[in-house]
């Protein structure tokens, strides 16, 4: 059924209660897994329903699946949030399996909540025998038997007239497609069913948006996949195998690509962060929540699982061990500090406040490697004044006296990866082990900490970060690492308020707040950064929205700038205090209610929409725009050349503004 949308009429008519703000929304979600997809074919396929997805929400085009490409470890990685030597599912009999002590996130999320409502439609058999145990609802039909579209019919009416909390709906099509041939981006069967499927999906997206309770509930959508595939099959654990989709989707999402690595371990965090359930050390989960909105702010660590402690970690070089927050495909991984063999151990040379693990190389002779990615978008406003100074430090070693070592880059990318420059720390060699422990053998096996810092380049948005453990003897890479840490933070003497007072003297003295802690006055601490996604138009992909002059409040220069409009057409500049997410029009009001209008605008015939902003002059003294307050804009637009309704909208553009 179509998603039924406001009108403007009743939006507006929303400003006569200006108390009539949004309360807390209802959070849920819903994990769509689609058997054997290739993220390659999928952006080639015709895929209306998975693109809506992606446009509003976060998309890894580069996930990795576990070293097991076949659908029983694939899925217990994605539905028990730990990877294969937890679960033990080797094979897709299942045999042997741990899930009894490792079960699906479903069944976690009823021990956590006994009330909470689940759900999963399955069409794959061992999914229903052995995975999904422990849930309240749940359907079964045979993918032979036509059981997809059942599924996807059984997934819609559970949304239209039942209310579930979390819910898995599976696919199983597309692999047997690309089991036919070919997992392929060029394989016009394997291209049609994916497209087949996303039909399916659509049918469940409009049962979802149509709820009645929809306006009041944060659904968070998550798509992924238990393998790729290459030829006929997918059992290798080659790239094109290991190579997966992941998604996420909906208000609470990021927007844009997600830059981070991201697994298949991931996936239950993300869900348990969103339903805000905390996550029982008991569970043991080998993932982290990516995806969700993160703004990267001054004064906390911005490496993600620096000290190796986000995962059960090892005894040996083997297993190897997935490090949540890398992107790890290789051999590098985690071994406990006392784990004996030759490995160091609490009394060694090492960080005074150890955890229980720290990062080595893997078995074998090769060199190991992993990296991720920080988004340091928001910070921008700072970062090209060139006052973000960054600390990048960590504890770096090897074993007795081979010459394996580890080093930490850091590399400075801006809007479309290109190079700005790099850093780092390490390696510690062999040479400084002596020179600082003494001693010979055994007796020179520690870690030695080591620190770099600058200014981020102006016009950085992206830092990248590399691991890499060298091998040089022995037989395996005794390149260790520990207790990394990467810290934003302003000049000392910066005055970002102007009062002629360097901030870090503001602060001590008591003249200016930092009530969190960051080195920022509260006053300063401003930020712009884009939210809530684009839906296209009758002049291209959709409306951007961007601010021009100043965010400064003093300087009363700030303008909003609409691009990618139809030409010459009215539209009005919108802005409040607070998120929503309300279809409207061709696309969905993301400034919650109650909210500000700006005088009405009209495009140029490029496509342009400007609008100066009098902060002396708010249109509502309730609107007024103050130094240190957060505001979230969006542009509404007539397009009557569309074929759905005649307007539209921009995406959100989030502003903290600056004295």
């Amino acid at each position: 059924m179509p998603t039924p949308r406001l009108s403007l009429a009743l939006v507006l008519l929303a400003l006569a209660s200006p108390g009539s703000g949004q309360g807390s929304l209802d959070k849920k979600v819903l994990f769509i897994g689609i058997d054997g997809l290739r993220p390659d074919a999928m952006e080639v396929a015709s895929t209306p329903n998975i693109d809506t997805l992606i446009a509003d929400g976060a998309y890894a085009p580069d996930a990795q699946s576990g070293p097991l490409t076949f659908s029983g470890p694939g899925w217990s990685n994605l539905l028990c949030g730990v990877w294969g030597d937890k679960h033990q599912v080797t094979t897709n009999g299942f045999g042997g399996n741990n899930l009894a002590r490792y079960p699906n996130f479903l069944a976690l999320l009823e021990s956590a909540l006994p009330d909470v409502d689940t759900a999963t439609q399955l069409t794959w058999a061992p999914l229903r025998d052995y995975l999904m145990v422990g849930v309240d609802h749940v359907f079964f039909q045979d993918y032979t038997q036509g059981g997809d579209a059942a599924a996807a019919l059984e997934a819609a009416d559970r949304l239209t007239n039942h209310d579930p909390d979390a819910m898995f709906l599976y696919f199983a099509d597309v692999d047997v497609a690309g089991h036919g041939c070919c997992f392929s981006p060029t394989s016009a069967a394997y291209l049609a069913e994916i497209s087949e499927t996303d039909g399916l999906i659509g049918g469940v997206l409009d049962a979802l948006r149509a709820r009645p309770s929809y306006a009041q509930e944060d659904w968070l959508i998550l798509v992924s996949t238990d393998h790729g595939g290459i030829g006929t099959g997918h059992s290798g654990g080659l790239p094109e195998q290991r190579t997966i989709p992941f998604i996420v989707s909906g208000p609470s999402a990021r927007k844009g690509r997600i830059w981070e690595p991201a697994v298949q371990a991931d996936l239950v965090a993300t869900a348990m962060a969103h339903l805000g359930v905390f996550a029982d050390p008991f569970w043991e989960l080998d993932g982290r929540p990516i995806g969700l909105a993160l703004e990267a702010r001054f004064g906390r660590n911005l490496i993600q699982n620096g000290d190796a402690e986000a995962a059960t970690a090892n005894l040996d070089f083997s297993p190897d061990r997935g490090l949540a927050g890398w992107r790890d495909i290789g051999a590098l991984t985690a071994i406990e500090w006392d784990a004996g063999g030759g490995f160091p151990e609490a009394s060694d040379p090492g960080p005074p406040a150890r955890g229980a693990s720290f990062f080595s190389g893997g078995a074998g002779t090769q060199d190991d490697v992993a990296h991720q990615a920080v988004d340091v978008e928001g910070l921008a406003h700072w970062i090209d004044l060139g006052v973000v100074q960054y600390q990048l430090e960590g504890w770096l070693g090897g074993y007795a006296d081979q010459e394996d070592r580890m080093r930490l880059t850091l590399a400075f990318r801006d809007t479309v990866g290109g190079a700005l420059g790099t850093d780092g720390i390490g390696p510690v060699t062999l040479a400084d082990r002596i020179a600082a422990i003494g001693g010979s053998g055994t007796q020179l096996t520690g870690l030695l900490q080591r620190a770099t810092s600058g200014v981020l380049p102006p016009g950085t948005r992206r830092l990248e970060l590399e691991l890499l453990a060298e091998h040089f003897a022995g037989g395996g890479t005794d390149g260790y690492g520990d207790g990394f840490s990467l810290v934003m933070s302003l000049d000392a003497t910066f005055d970002c308020n102007g009062n002629g007072v360097p901030d870090a003297t503001d602060i001590a003295s008591g003249t200016s707040m930092d009530s969190d802690g960051n080195g920022v006055p509260d006053e300063c601490d401003c930020t712009s950064s884009t939210f809530c996604a684009t839906t296209p138009n009758t002049a291209g992909p959709g409306a951007l929205l961007r601010h021009t002059g100043s965010i400064r409040v003093s300087n009363n220069a700030f303008s909003l700038r609409a691009s990618q409009v139809p030409p010459n057409q009215f539209g009005i500049f919108l802005y409040g205090a607070g998120r929503g997410y309300l279809p409207l029009g061709d696309a969905f009001l993301c400034v919650g209610l109650p909210f500000f209008r700006l005088p009405v605008v009209q495009s140029t015939s490029q496509g342009l929409a400007i609008g100066a902003v009098d902060l002396t002059q708010p249109p509502q003294p309730a609107g007024r725009i103050e130094a240190g307050t957060t505001w979230h804009f969006q542009y509404w637009y007539r397009d009557p050349q569309a074929q759905g309704s005649d307007f539209n909208l921009s995406h959100g553009l989030t502003v903290t503004f600056c004295p």
